[in-house]
């Protein structure tokens, strides 16, 4: 009895032993893409089936006909054009600050302690109740979009960047100065290394976020945009050009959000993937 139990406590303990299917590499592509197709393939059913109203609800085939009518179509490209540049402007300038300030804010406790209360307050007033605020100060230009890109991303990043520039390993820190580095030195060669992953992973909520505030803020006060065209589709009922008008925005952020991840596992090698 007590080796029958010994052997399962020496079982129970042990560390888990890697699997044995081999590389796996194929199964995000292969099964993520079979779930789609799946879903697809159900829904252009149900609609010749008449369960789901094409009227509304639209279907695959009719989508995929829109898609190409908008992309056939020169005024489309100006109306991307209008969402990326305010996009990407927007979200390169909040990316500057809040990666500039949550280091400052993460190394420094007094200035954190100063701004902190500020940001708090800020950050739990709703952005959507902002927006009236940001017509009368920008009016429905491109500085609109701007502005409404950086505020919705500017948040997200800068708890990250703050978060990551806190939980650098003490045991690091102790280890460079007791090799003689300075605070400048420590923060830069120790602290800031630590955060990039922290600062990476924020990067893409920010993006996520300010894709989301643009789309929103065009489809309320904008006469350009993709958030534009949904709009104005759905105020007429083409309910195929609205989903067109998706697909594209779906195409958009799953590339950026692959980029990011792209460097994200060029930068931080070190850490180990699922």
């Amino acid at each position: 009895m007590s080796t029958q139990l010994e052997t399962a406590s020496e079982d129970f303990l042990a560390p888990p032993k890697p699997s044995s299917t081999g590389n796996t590499s194929w199964q995000r592509p292969v099964l993520g893409g079979g779930f789609i197709f799946l879903f697809l393939l159900t829904w252009e059913l149900f609609s010749r089936q008449g369960l789901i109203d094409v009227k509304f609800g639209s279907a695959p085939t009719l989508v995929v006909v829109a898609l190409a009518r908008l992309l056939s179509d020169p005024g489309f490209w100006e109306h991307l054009q209008s969402t990326a540049t305010g996009f990407f402007i927007g979200w390169g300038a909040s990316v500057i600050a809040a990666v500039s300030l949550g280091v400052a804010m993460g190394w420094y406790r007094l200035l954190r302690d100063t701004l902190e209360p500020f940001f708090s307050a800020v950050y739990a007033i709703p952005r959507s109740a902002l927006i009236p605020l940001l017509l009368i100060w920008f009016g429905f230009g491109l500085s609109y979009k701007v502005a409404i890109v950086a505020m919705l991303a500017f948040f997200p990043l800068l708890i990250s960047t703050i978060a990551g520039i806190r939980g650098t390993d003490i045991t690091l820190i102790r280890m460079a100065q007791s090799f003689g580095a300075n605070d400048r030195q420590l923060l830069w060669a120790v602290a800031l290394p630590a955060a990039v992953p922290f600062i990476l992973t924020g990067m893409r909520q920010s993006a996520a976020l300010g894709m989301v505030s643009i789309i929103v803020g065009e489809l309320f006060s904008s006469s350009s945009g993709l958030g534009y065209l949904i709009s104005t589709a759905a105020q007429t009922f083409q309910t195929d050009r609205v989903f067109a008008v998706l697909v594209v925005l779906s195409v958009l952020g799953l590339s950026l959000n692959e980029s990011l991840l792209w460097i994200e596992s060029r930068l931080v090698r070190w850490q180990h993937r699922r």
